[in-house]
C-alpha cells in the first residue's frame, strides 16, 4: 500500500470516527437530524472516484489537505451568514469534480443543515469553486468532502 493511499484510509476512518466521539461528548442532548438525508445509509461517504482518483495528487488526503486551506474562507461565511449559538452548528457535504488542470467544476452541496441560510450556502459554493489543485496529466476526480461548523461561528 503506497502512503498516498495509506493516507486516504485513515482520512476516511478519522471522519467516520468523528461524529460518534462527539456525541458521546454531549450524552443528554440529541443529534440534530440531517434535513436532506432520510438516514445514514442514504448519506454518501467522503471520498474520491473516478479516472484520476487514482493518481496521488488525488487521493482523499490531498483533496482534504487543499479543502483545508480554503477553511478561513467557510468559516467567514458562516460567520456572516449563520446565527450563533446551536442553531449555527451542524454540517454540509459538498460535491464537486476536479479537472486535471486542478480547477474544480460542478460544486453543489448535497446535504446541507443550513438549509435555512441559502446566501450560505451559495458563497460555500463559490469559495469552493475557487479551490486549486495541482495539475495531473489525464482524469477528472470526482469528489464528496464534508464540512461542519460549530454554534459560535467557526468550523
Amino acid at each position: 500500500m503506497n502512503i498516498a493511499r495509506f493516507l486516504n484510509v485513515v482520512a476516511v476512518i478519522c471522519f467516520l470516527a468523528a461524529p460518534a466521539a462527539l456525541r458521546a461528548q454531549d450524552e443528554g442532548r440529541p443529534e440534530k437530524p440531517r434535513p436532506t438525508a432520510k438516514n445514514a445509509s442514504n448519506r454518501k461517504k467522503p471520498g474520491v472516484s473516478g479516472e484520476g482518483a487514482s493518481h496521488e495528487l488525488r487521493g482523499f488526503a490531498t483533496v482534504n489537505a487543499v479543502m483545508r486551506r480554503y477553511t478561513p474562507l467557510f468559516k467567514a461565511a458562516h460567520k456572516r451568514h449563520v446565527p450563533e449559538g446551536k442553531a449555527g452548528e451542524g454540517g454540509l457535504i459538498l460535491e464537486f469534480a476536479i479537472l486535471p488542470a486542478g480547477s474544480v467544476k460542478d460544486v453543489k452541496i448535497t446535504e446541507s443543515d443550513f438549509s435555512k441560510y441559502p446566501e450560505f450556502e451559495k458563497e460555500i459554493i463559490a469559495k469552493a469553486g475557487k479551490a486549486k489543485f495541482q495539475p495531473i496529466p489525464k482524469g477528472e476526480t470526482k469528489a464528496v468532502f464534508p464540512l461542519s461548523f460549530g454554534g459560535s461561528g467557526g468550523e
